[in-house]
């Protein structure tokens, strides 16, 4: 099956998110409780996280229920909202596709499961957030444009390390994406086709606030960024990743939420502005911290 971190779906503005489940839903699920990551799982290569997916399986690994509502209505992170414990338990869900589905209608499939079986009831809503917009530098941007030709047909597709440190992400008109942890317990990344509003969904994920491109540069660009042990670690207990993080990056460098990947924005020419603006989010009416018994 092959690995794919997002997913699209359409859904129209002013959709009601309830407890009844929408068409199609999974033939069969299975819910257990992640056991927790530890390094020598990490060492050996034996990590089940994440999403795979083909037109019969749904795999999914050490994932939150924050993520999974993250999933299943196509929103970033910062977008949802509700109890803090929803990063608290991993879950693995094994699910059977219904008869000719495709990968594309998985987050439908989820909204039905998350309602079933943990009596997710939500709603949308738009509530002023502290941001930061991604700007261009008055020095001018230091970033070149991308020569690299890619059909936007090819899928999307991801292919990690045995040790999990290094990742490259291909297909999707995407070019080529790398992420590889240094011996410091840093990271390198470098993209060969890189719009703005994906380098700011990017970015969102390591800082302590959304990232809206407020650049106003369109097409794509190559970009290489440096992120700080502090900066994965941050990322990871945001996420609710806290034993994921112990076993990949034991210690943690003491420095202020950003700060080196503020300074490594800067050197594309780039920079980080704090402001506030509207954010639409998922907001969590109702969900049960365990599943029921299907």
């Amino acid at each position: 099956m092959k690995r794919t971190p997002a997913f699209s779906i359409a859904i129209a503005l002013g959709l009601v998110l309830n407890a009844q489940s929408p068409e199609p839903r999974f033939e069969v699920a299975s819910i257990k409780e992640a056991p927790t990551i530890t390094a020598a799982m990490v060492a050996a290569g034996k990590l089940h996280v994440g999403v795979k997916a083909d037109n019969a399986q749904v795999d999914i690994g050490y994932t939150s229920l924050a993520e999974l509502i993250r999933i299943a209505y196509d929103v970033h992170g910062y977008q949802v909202s509700g109890p803090d414990w929803m990063v608290d338990r991993k879950w693995d869900i094994a699910a059977k596709m219904p008869e000719a589905a495709s990968p594309d209608q998985i987050p439908r499939l989820l909204q039905g499961l998350l309602a079933e079986r943990f009596g997710l009831k939500a709603h949308r809503e738009s509530r002023p957030k502290q941001v930061y917009a991604l700007l261009a530098a008055k020095t001018g941007v230091k970033l070149f444009p991308s020569t690299e030709e890619q059909n936007q047909e090819n899928p999307l597709q991801v292919d990690t390390s045995r040790d999990g440190r290094s990742t490259t992400v291909t297909g999707a008109g995407r070019g080529i994406t790398k992420t590889e942890m240094q011996p410091d317990g840093s990271m390198h990344f470098e993209s060969t086709r890189m719009t703005m509003p994906l380098l700011a969904d990017a970015l969102a994920y390591y800082l302590d606030r959304p990232v809206i491109d407020m650049t106003g540069m369109p097409g794509k660009y190559v970009v290489n960024l440096e992120f700080s042990a502090a900066d994965l670690r941050f990322a990871a207990m945001k996420a609710g990743a806290g034993a994921y993080s112990q076993a990949v990056m034991p210690e943690l460098a003491s420095e202020p939420v950003g700060a080196s990947l503020i300074t490594s924005v800067q050197k594309l020419g780039l920079r980080l502005e704090k402001q506030q603006a509207p954010i639409e989010l998922i907001v969590v009416d109702q969900l049960e911290k365990m599943p029921t018994v299907d």
